[in-house]
């Protein structure tokens, strides 16, 4: 076994552990993997409670995910950390890690990894971070693969090295109508509006934009200044790809401007009309002001009165930890190390149905305020 100096260096090497200086507790507790290539460390589903750093070789992580088959979401080389959602508390793992070739590794049990967090401010900022980038950028090479070939993995990893990300506040714009249209957007989480200057000056909304979405493709394509503005309706996460980049793997890669294309011909064909007109509100927050409100039954009837007109789904703080299998995860602050998961699994539960019913909590707390950004419209009881 290595000597426990020996292990420090390495782990000084590594993402996570570069500026931090306590590090005799945790090689004390560092094991020595090697993996042959093509061997599995670990399979989407196992449970797992390690954290895993590479030292030398590379590594595959791959997602299946329903109706689209398997997506090379990442491959990871030395000084980076596999299976960090463990030390999130969550029981299974998300994707499949494969060895590309021999590689070398340590693990560390993610209970004494929690410890530590737990007495390091400097080492929770950093583990937030590189979570919050991974996960922004898993979840955007698995958006791109449902407009991409998704076999094609090196173009969706060049897609994301040079992708610009943008934090949209709720109620600002991305862009307005008139401005000069020089990228490609995808919403990775949130949801904005298209609206469009009607003849009497006033703005008009077209339609909305969710997870998944690209805009700006049309005055990408055509050349033209935008033919529309865009607004988030709640704080949302974009990804741009410049025009420049755009270009250069279109020149290798012809079949992407094909992809991209078809979505301006259809959006050209299909003008801003009534079938492209923004639906009424999805998102509503129910508030108990009143400590003798009857909110049990009034959410029961909105339940039963939404559900005749499309899918409709109750949601609470309750809820939300028993489907997840996570307590608390409700209650997860912005700052938070889970809030770019939680917002995620926010946005995919919504997009399967029609009206989402969030209701808050008796007090004053992270839930409560979450439901109020998330919603279109509110009740107060």
């Amino acid at each position: 076994m290595d000597s426990n100096t020996s292990i420090i260096s390495q782990l000084k090497s590594t993402e996570l552990f570069e500026h931090y200086d306590d590090l005799d507790t945790v090689s004390a507790s560092c094991e020595r993997i090697h993996l042959k290539k093509g061997a599995v460390l670990f399979n989407q589903g196992d449970k797992s409670d390690t954290l895993f750093i590479v030292i030398d070789g590379f590594l595959r992580i791959t997602v299946d995910q329903p109706q689209i088959g398997e997506i090379q979401i990442a491959k990871v080389g030395a000084g980076k950390l596999i299976g960090e959602m463990h030390t999130m508390k969550v029981d299974c793992h998300t994707a499949t890690v494969v060895a590309e070739q021999d590689a070398e590794l340590l693990s560390i049990p993610c209970a004494l990894f929690r410890e530590i967090l737990e007495s390091s401010l400097t080492l929770r900022l950093e583990l937030e971070e590189i979570t919050r980038r991974r996960f922004r950028e898993n979840a955007l090479v698995i958006l791109l693969s449902k407009m991409f070939d998704r076999k094609d993995g090196q173009a969706l990893r060049h897609f994301v090295e040079h992708m610009a990300w943008h934090q949209v506040k709720k109620g600002s714009y991305l862009f307005h109508e008139g401005d000069r249209g020089r990228s490609l957007f995808f919403v990775v989480s949130g949801s904005l509006e298209i609206t469009k200057k009607g003849s009497t000056g006033t703005q008009c909304v077209i339609s909305k934009l969710k997870r998944g979405d690209c805009l700006g493709e049309t005055a990408l394509i055509i050349g033209k200044p935008h033919s529309a503005s865009v607004r988030a309706l709640r704080d949302s996460e974009l990804a741009e790809l410049p025009k420049e980049i755009f270009d250069q793997i279109v020149n290798r890669r012809p079949g992407i401007l094909r992809t991209v294309t078809n979505t301006v011909i259809g959006r050209l064909e299909s003008p801003f009309d009534l079938r492209r007109r923004h639906r009424p509100a999805t998102n509503i927050a129910v508030i108990q002001v009143s400590p003798n409100a009857p909110t049990a039954p009034f959410l029961k009837r909105l339940l039963a009165e939404l559900s005749v007109f499309g899918s409709t789904m109750h949601w609470c703080g309750e809820r939300v930890d028993a489907l997840t299998q996570m307590p608390g995860l409700s209650q997860t602050p912005k700052a938070g190390l889970q809030n770019s998961q939680f917002c995620q699994w926010l946005d995919e539960q919504e997009s399967k149905n029609q009206f989402n019913i969030f209701e808050t909590d008796k007090r004053v707390s992270q839930w409560t305020i979450r439901c109020i950004e998330r919603a279109d419209t509110i009740y107060l009881l």
